[in-house]
């Protein structure tokens, strides 16, 4: 009857080695989560960051004049110029 069951000893051991092995793989896993975490806490923080910037571009662009706009303004501040000078030369006739 003994030959072929594991000794009440044997089992132990086998359950004693079980459970080091499953508290090294605890151990092993809470590292991963706490390394894990912080690789979260860093993703969070960069894309705080993109978002900032990606604000202000878009401020920047929404203020950004054209080259064209440019032209109009120039042209129609020469026009009241323009008009300026001839109401000058209406008033001083």
């Amino acid at each position: 009857m003994e030959d072929n069951q594991p000794t009440l000893k044997e089992n132990i051991a086998k359950l004693i080695s079980e459970y080091n092995e499953l508290r090294e793989d605890k151990v092993r896993l809470l590292g991963r989560i706490d390394s894990l975490t912080k690789e979260v806490a860093d993703y969070k923080e960069a894309m705080r960051e993109l978002k900032k910037k990606y604000e202000r571009l878009i401020i920047a662009k929404s203020v950004e004049v054209s080259k064209t706009e440019v032209a109009k303004v120039s042209r129609r501040l020469s026009e009241l110029e323009q008009e300026i000078e001839y109401c000058i030369t209406l008033l001083m006739k």
